[in-house]
């Protein structure tokens, strides 16, 4: 037996590991709060933003959709810089200079006048900050930090994320009622800047480390990744998740107040119904942590295959409970497969490469983000109702259940 733990008073093994400890969910604890700030902003503001915004610069729904929708092609290529930044240069750099982006896009959307202004100071601006501060860059920096009990991390690390996303909704509600959709990007901006010395403080330069000096894990590069069959399953069940939650998120609070809800009220319930997914959040993280690493696919396939059945409810029934049951399961879908997928990827091609490995990820779910809203917004523009887009995110939801089911292997 060796005696370094009953000895580690006399080594300063203890005191290392407990400032690792430390250090790790200080990490957690950041990434979810200036995550909820920024990328959190960004996804559920456009929701409130949609309807002054086309009717200020005389836009259609679907017009505006496509100002976000070009967002999320700058973002899915972002993240590739992002991964690759982050794998080389660490969490500061990239967070502060991400931080600094989105600022200033929100600076330049207050001041647009017209459709091209939206589309370069949002679509551009604003979403390449975003993808390079609060996504592949956070995750890979809790990936490294908690080498055990990781799915527990990244699930506290998302419920702060739902947590902050659902306390600010009601603030960006009112903000934009009483003093316009101009005024609420600018306090935002200077709220993400005063977030500036949490990254200084805490996020570390150079390559991301492991934490507590754990020995290296078995890891593939991205473009041995890409040579398997499971990098594509689980790339097409990342766009299929993000492209549903893309497409209801950005209507969601025109989807309920044209069913007679007010504009408070629907934000209200959206906001609510973000927080009812914690605890999916907390148990999908405590079980990734418990369940054999082959068995993650086929649990995660069998939730998205739920949760497209909630959606094909509504697009048939279109009532207040299949509506507000198809919000809940898009609140759980932000949640069971975001922390499934990245826990998935790590067993399946270890986290010596994740950032690079997760950039790519978020760049090949772009069709799937592009086209949510597009689509949702054509359909409705169309039609006068939701219903079509909404049975396709299920279809596009189904089918990604099923192939995580059968076609992805067991890690080596």
């Amino acid at each position: 037996m060796s005696d370094a733990p009953r000895f580690g008073w006399l080594t300063g093994a203890t005191d290392d590991a407990s400032r690792s400890a430390r250090r790790k969910w200080a990490v957690v604890g950041s990434s979810g709060l200036l995550t909820g700030m920024g990328h959190g902003f960004v996804q559920v503001a456009v929701s409130a933003l949609l309807k002054p915004i086309a009717a200020e610069l005389e836009m259609s729904r679907a017009g505006v959709s496509s100002a976000i929708s070009l967002g999320r092609l700058v973002g899915g290529a972002t993240s590739l810089a992002a991964g690759h930044s982050v794998d080389r240069f660490g969490a500061r750099v990239v967070v502060v200079a991400g931080t600094l982006v989105i600022a200033l896009g929100l600076f330049l959307t207050a001041l647009v006048t017209g459709p091209l202004g939206l589309y370069l100071s949002w679509g551009v601006v604003v979403s390449a900050g975003t993808a390079f501060a609060f996504t592949v860059a956070m995750d890979r920096t809790v990936v490294a930090h908690a080498t055990s009990g990781r799915g527990v991390a990244l699930a506290i690390r998302f419920t702060i994320v739902a947590l902050v996303t659902t306390a600010q909704l009601p603030v960006i509600v009112w903000l934009i009622t009483s003093f316009g959709w101009r005024s609420a990007c600018s306090v935002w901006a200077v709220l993400l800047l005063c977030t500036l010395p949490l990254p200084l403080l805490l996020f570390e330069t150079g390559a991301a480390t492991r934490a507590g000096g754990a020995a290296p894990e078995p890891s593939m590069t991205l473009r041995d990744a890409m040579r398997t069959r499971g990098y594509w399953v689980i790339a097409f069940a990342y766009m299929s998740t993000a492209g549903t939650i893309a497409g209801v998120s950005v209507h969601a609070i025109p989807m309920l107040t044209d069913r007679g809800w007010t504009v408070a009220g629907a934000g209200g319930v959206v906001g609510l119904l973000i927080l009812l997914s914690i605890p999916a959040r907390l148990l999908t993280g405590f079980y990734s942590d418990r369940l054999p690493p082959f068995a993650l696919p086929r649990v995660l396939g069998a939730v998205l295959v739920a949760l497209s059945l909630t959606l094909f409810a509504d697009a048939v029934l279109r009532s207040d409970g299949t509506v507000l049951t198809m919000m809940l399961a898009k609140g759980v879908a932000t949640g069971v497969p975001t922390v499934m997928i990245l826990m998935i990827a790590v067993a399946q091609f270890g986290q010596a490469s994740m950032g690079a490995i997760q950039g790519s990820f978020m760049f090949l779910q772009v069709p799937g983000t592009m086209a949510g809203p597009i689509v949702a917004g054509w359909v409705h523009d169309t039609t006068g109702t939701y219903a079509l887009a909404i049975a396709g995110f299920g279809a596009f939801l189904f089918a990604a259940g099923i192939a995580l089911q059968f076609a992805i292997p067991r890690p080596r």
